[in-house]
């Protein structure tokens, strides 16, 4: 289970000078808040406690350094069996008290505040959060509390709160244990997949915790009954006195995203090329959320549609793929339910964003292309409709259409 550590989250290219070329953000809005976040740390627990409810604290006895590299020992034998490959090295484990574990945690967060605070304006002028400068520290304050432990591929690190051993934790620590191996394997430390201004930095997280979440989910089965049930309560109790705080829904909606679809990519992968079509997926991993929404798109290397960049009308601050599924997000509010949002960003062909600062205002002009006539004129109808309630434009043409909004 994951978010990530902060380490290298949010990074956005800075301001360019009109005079200068574009620079290259480091990778498409929003995937700043998946990618980044998800695959920088791979951290044990959170989502839990935002797919599940949360009644009863989960218990937070501190086990031993000598139980706890037992327990990872006994539990590298089941992830080499599963996924029929051998750790290269033992995985080197951490156990940390709480406050030492935030700080280790949070200690290169600063660095990206202004990242943060900038993403958080680009989403705010799309209806998808209320900006109140607040998103970065808020962030931090619920990391601080919700991660249990993480893995760093940085550092080839498994790094651990006190916890008591129970069939929750030991789920967790196969999960981080596999993201271990993967790297080991394939080297899930790759800059250059998370710095692409594309989706492939969330179609990498998804294929990484995909990876985690088949062997998981093997290991859940193997579990005695009462040892289900057992990981089943604990899954729900965990988070109960976790601070939300303002964090906008619009985050754990993103967060949880690679996790509610992951498995079945990779479960897809398998069935369609077994170990080696999985082996081919890490060297090249999907490239659109299009692919994650329906994972048999990626297995026939169906891809986006290159899109020229629309025109920016001022100091130039971003760019990058808008992607289906942030479009979903986008028409979510404005649609009667998920099927017409679906059949809305069906047929999503291919897009790109540009934003740029305008005295005051920052706008975000993104070009869309679909697969079909009839596709772009029901994503035109639906673009419309939210129009209504922004500050926006709405340009339709023959083989696109071009949403302008400022804010």
């Amino acid at each position: 289970m994951s978010w990530v550590p902060p380490e290298a989250p949010f990074n956005q290219p800075l301001v360019v000078p009109l005079e200068e070329p574009p620079r290259r953000s480091r990778s498409a809005m929003w995937v700043r808040v998946v990618g980044a976040l998800v695959i920088f740390g791979l951290l044990v627990g959170l989502v839990s406690s935002l797919l599940f409810g949360n009644e009863d604290e989960i218990s937070k006895e501190n086990t031993t350094s000598k139980e706890l590299k037992k327990t990872v020992i006994e539990l590298s034998d089941f992830v080499e069996t599963e996924r029929s490959l051998k750790f290269r090295k033992p995985v080197e484990v951490t156990l940390l008290d709480d406050e030492a574990f935030v700080e280790r945690l949070l200690e290169d967060a600063e660095e990206d505040r202004d990242d943060v605070e900038k993403m958080e304006k680009l989403l705010g002028i799309l209806n998808l959060l209320e900006p109140n400068g607040k998103l970065f520290d808020e962030l931090n304050n619920f990391l601080g509390e919700a991660v249990l432990g993480f893995y760093d591929p940085k550092t080839d690190e498994l790094v651990v709160r006190g916890l008591k051993m129970s069939p929750f934790i030991r789920l967790t620590l196969v999960h981080e244990l596999t993201h271990a191996l993967d790297d080991q394997i394939f080297d899930l430390d790759r800059d250059a997949v998370m710095e692409s201004d594309d989706e492939r930095g969330l179609g990498f997280s998804t294929l990484v915790e995909g990876s985690a979440l088949t062997v998981e989910s093997a290991y859940r089965r193997s579990l005695s009954p009462s040892q289900r049930s057992q990981a089943i309560r604990e899954e729900g109790q965990f988070g109960s006195d976790l601070t939300y705080g303002n964090i906008p829904e619009i985050i754990p909606a993103f967060v949880s995203f690679p996790y509610q679809v992951g498995e079945d990519l990779v479960t897809t992968i398998l069935d369609d090329g077994g170990d080696k079509a999985l082996a081919a997926a890490f060297e090249k991993p999907p490239t659109t959320s299009e692919q994650l929404l329906d994972p048999v798109l990626y297995v026939k290397g169906e891809g986006a549609i290159e899109v020229d960049p629309p025109s920016a009308d001022g100091t130039q601050i971003d760019q990058g793929s808008f992607g289906e599924l942030l479009l979903q997000f986008l028409l979510a509010g404005v649609l009667d339910s998920e099927e017409d949002e679906s059949e809305a960003t069906e047929g999503w062909g291919g897009d790109w964003y540009v934003a740029w600062e305008d005295g005051p205002d920052t706008c975000l002009r993104a070009t869309f292309v679909m697969d079909t006539k009839r596709d772009l004129d029901e994503l035109v109808a639906a673009l419309k409709k939210w129009s209504k309630e922004k500050n926006s434009q709405v340009e339709p043409t023959q083989d696109s259409v071009t949403l302008t909004v400022c804010g």
